[in-house]
Protein backbone atom coordinates (compact mmCIF):
# COMPACT_ATOMS: atom_id res chain seq x y z
CA UNK A 1 0.00 0.00 0.00
CA UNK A 2 1.42 3.34 -0.99
CA UNK A 3 1.04 6.42 1.19
CA UNK A 4 -0.27 8.68 -1.59
CA UNK A 5 -3.21 10.84 -0.55
CA UNK A 6 -5.48 13.22 -2.42
CA UNK A 7 -3.48 16.11 -0.96
CA UNK A 8 -0.25 14.58 -2.27
CA UNK A 9 -1.70 14.27 -5.77
CA UNK A 10 -3.23 17.77 -5.82
CA UNK A 11 -0.34 19.70 -4.26
CA UNK A 12 2.83 17.81 -5.16
CA UNK A 13 2.31 15.56 -8.17
CA UNK A 14 -0.53 17.37 -9.95
CA UNK A 15 -3.92 15.95 -10.89
CA UNK A 16 -3.41 16.11 -14.67
CA UNK A 17 -0.04 14.30 -14.66
CA UNK A 18 -1.48 11.69 -12.27
CA UNK A 19 -4.47 11.03 -14.54
CA UNK A 20 -2.34 11.01 -17.70
CA UNK A 21 0.05 8.48 -16.16
CA UNK A 22 -2.86 6.30 -15.03
CA UNK A 23 -4.51 6.55 -18.45
CA UNK A 24 -1.36 5.53 -20.29
CA UNK A 25 -0.75 2.55 -18.00
CA UNK A 26 -4.37 1.41 -18.47
CA UNK A 27 -4.16 1.87 -22.22
CA UNK A 28 -0.88 0.04 -22.80
CA UNK A 29 -1.75 -2.78 -20.38
CA UNK A 30 0.97 -2.15 -17.82
CA UNK A 31 -1.39 -1.20 -14.98
CA UNK A 32 -1.23 -3.56 -12.02
CA UNK A 33 -3.14 -3.06 -8.80
CA UNK A 34 -1.06 -2.61 -5.68
CA UNK A 35 -1.65 -4.68 -2.53
CA UNK A 36 -4.62 -3.57 -0.47
CA UNK A 37 -4.03 -2.11 2.99
CA UNK A 38 -5.72 -4.50 5.41
CA UNK A 39 -7.14 -3.74 8.81
CA UNK A 40 -9.10 -5.79 11.32
CA UNK A 41 -12.03 -4.50 13.30
CA UNK A 42 -13.22 -6.47 16.34
CA UNK A 43 -16.91 -7.38 16.46
CA UNK A 44 -19.09 -7.65 19.57
CA UNK A 45 -19.27 -11.44 19.35
CA UNK A 46 -15.46 -11.75 19.55
CA UNK A 47 -14.95 -12.36 15.84
CA UNK A 48 -12.96 -10.06 13.57
CA UNK A 49 -14.08 -8.18 10.44
CA UNK A 50 -11.41 -7.73 7.79
CA UNK A 51 -11.38 -4.46 5.87
CA UNK A 52 -9.30 -3.62 2.83
CA UNK A 53 -8.47 -0.17 1.49
CA UNK A 54 -7.18 0.05 -2.08
CA UNK A 55 -4.72 2.76 -3.05
CA UNK A 56 -5.88 6.07 -4.46
CA UNK A 57 -4.55 5.07 -7.89
CA UNK A 58 -6.49 1.78 -7.80
CA UNK A 59 -9.69 3.47 -6.65
CA UNK A 60 -9.36 6.03 -9.45
CA UNK A 61 -8.92 3.24 -12.01
CA UNK A 62 -11.95 1.38 -10.59
CA UNK A 63 -14.09 4.50 -10.80
CA UNK A 64 -12.98 5.20 -14.38
CA UNK A 65 -13.91 1.66 -15.44
CA UNK A 66 -17.23 1.91 -13.60
CA UNK A 67 -18.08 5.13 -15.46
CA UNK A 68 -17.36 3.40 -18.78
CA UNK A 69 -18.96 0.01 -18.13
CA UNK A 70 -22.07 1.02 -16.18
CA UNK A 71 -23.99 2.61 -19.09
CA UNK A 72 -23.16 -0.38 -21.30
CA UNK A 73 -24.68 -2.86 -18.85
CA UNK A 74 -27.56 -0.54 -17.89
CA UNK A 75 -28.77 -0.65 -21.49
CA UNK A 76 -29.30 -4.43 -21.17
CA UNK A 77 -31.23 -4.30 -17.87
CA UNK A 78 -34.97 -4.61 -17.67
CA UNK A 79 -36.77 -1.57 -16.23
CA UNK A 80 -38.12 -3.82 -13.47
CA UNK A 81 -34.62 -4.92 -12.38
CA UNK A 82 -33.49 -3.16 -9.23
CA UNK A 83 -30.63 -5.20 -7.74
CA UNK A 84 -27.18 -3.57 -7.68
CA UNK A 85 -28.19 -0.75 -10.01
CA UNK A 86 -27.46 2.94 -9.47
CA UNK A 87 -30.25 4.95 -7.83
CA UNK A 88 -32.33 1.79 -7.42
CA UNK A 89 -32.73 -0.55 -4.51
CA UNK A 90 -35.20 -2.74 -2.69
CA UNK A 91 -36.96 0.27 -1.18
CA UNK A 92 -37.29 2.14 -4.48
CA UNK A 93 -40.85 1.89 -5.81
CA UNK A 94 -41.18 0.03 -9.07
CA UNK A 95 -43.04 1.61 -12.01
CA UNK A 96 -45.91 -0.84 -11.37
CA UNK A 97 -46.65 0.59 -7.91
CA UNK A 98 -48.29 3.74 -9.21
CA UNK A 99 -51.78 2.83 -7.92
CA UNK A 100 -53.00 5.67 -5.76
CA UNK A 101 -53.56 4.97 -2.05
CA UNK A 102 -57.28 5.76 -2.42
CA UNK A 103 -57.72 2.99 -4.98
CA UNK A 104 -56.04 0.52 -2.65
CA UNK A 105 -58.86 0.68 -0.09
CA UNK A 106 -61.29 -2.17 -0.62
CA UNK A 107 -64.95 -1.31 -1.04
CA UNK A 108 -67.23 -2.51 1.73
CA UNK A 109 -67.94 -6.21 1.41
CA UNK A 110 -65.25 -6.82 -1.25
CA UNK A 111 -61.74 -8.12 -1.05
CA UNK A 112 -58.66 -6.00 -1.61
CA UNK A 113 -57.79 -7.95 -4.78
CA UNK A 114 -61.27 -7.36 -6.24
CA UNK A 115 -61.02 -3.65 -5.45
CA UNK A 116 -57.58 -3.37 -7.05
CA UNK A 117 -58.75 -5.29 -10.13
CA UNK A 118 -61.79 -3.01 -10.46
CA UNK A 119 -59.70 0.16 -10.21
CA UNK A 120 -57.19 -1.17 -12.74
CA UNK A 121 -59.97 -2.16 -15.15
CA UNK A 122 -61.62 1.25 -14.87
CA UNK A 123 -58.28 2.95 -15.56
CA UNK A 124 -57.74 0.82 -18.66
CA UNK A 125 -61.24 1.38 -20.08
CA UNK A 126 -61.32 5.13 -19.50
Amino acid sequence: MDAVTGYHIEERHGVIPFLEELRSSLKDGTFTALPVKQATVPKKDGKVRYLGTPTLRDRTAQLALKLILEPIFEADCYPSSYGYRPSRGPRTPSPRSTISPASRRPASGSSRATSRLASTTSTITS
